[in-house]
């Protein structure tokens, strides 16, 4: 064992017995960044709508809810005003959590089951490809999906027949931070490398419910929403001026926001 894994080693033991935390390798700086530059935002050619409340439970969207017949909605919570605001648009809503008994809108705007999205089926649990396939929906859809890190699971285990089918797409990515580890990069990393097949990214707003870290000169959020928008809908695909978007508000009222650096953009 070399100097610096004893090192390592020792500092280990003692943070995880008394702090319950630990030091590891990082990815090189290079492929974080090259990570961050594939998913820069650009403008594809359509204003963006917000969709839901100032605050948590809002996003933006692409002007195109013309194409958009259904949305799925896996991660219940407390806030709904998201699906409020697209049923509006006369848009079925699918939506499902294990976690709670029911959403907190009128029946008749949704269809609800108590199950959390995974990578494999049990009671408890249903993959896209299974939800999406029980309500044979062909194509048209948005999916916003806010589930509390099995976001990675259930893009890497969705077909790619089913990912062609939706045209936007809203993903909220926990524990961002872990790309900066070896097993962490490699989940993220081939998650959007999947997404960005078929997808360009039309938005991305950091929540400040959790920390950002910074490296070197890039700012890294630990809690991310990213709007992609299906490729046959791009319009165009051009640099944007700044964010945040004059439509974005803070998730949590009374702490700082999150700013990205250039790199995001």
């Amino acid at each position: 064992m070399n100097i610096k894994k004893k090192i390592i080693k020792i500092f280990n033991n003692k943070l995880n017995n008394f702090y319950n935390c630990a030091l590891f390798y990082t990815v090189k700086y290079s492929e974080i960044k090259k990570l961050i530059n594939n998913i820069k935002v650009y403008n594809l050619g359509y204003k963006l709508l917000r969709m839901g409340p100032k605050g948590d439970g809002g996003y933006l969207v692409p002007d195109v809810l013309n194409k958009i017949t259904t949305c799925f909605s896996p991660g219940v919570g407390r806030l709904h005003g998201f699906e409020k605001d697209l049923s509006k648009r006369r848009i079925k809503i699918f939506m499902a959590d294990k976690t709670v008994d029911r959403p907190n809108l009128p029946k008749k705007n949704y269809v609800f089951i108590k199950k959390n999205i995974g990578s494999y089926e049990d009671e408890e649990t249903i993959t896209l490809n299974t939800w999406i396939n029980n309500y044979k929906i062909k194509n048209k859809i948005l999916l916003q999906m806010d589930i509390e890190g099995s976001e990675y699971e259930a893009i890497n285990s969705i077909s790619e027949l089913n990912l062609k089918k939706i045209n936007v797409m809203i993903i909220e990515f926990h524990h961002f931070e872990q790309v900066l580890t070896k097993l962490g990069f490699l989940v993220i990393n081939n998650t959007l490398k999947k997404i960005l097949k078929y997808f360009d990214v039309a938005h991305i707003h950091p929540n400040n419910c959790c920390d950002s870290f910074k490296i070197k000169e890039l700012i890294i959020p630990s809690a991310l929403e990213i709007t992609f928008l299906n490729k046959n809908l791009t319009l165009t695909k051009e640099k944007i001026d700044s964010l945040p978007n004059k439509l974005d508000c803070k998730n949590v009222e009374n702490k700082a926001d999150i700013f990205l650096d250039k790199n995001w953009y």
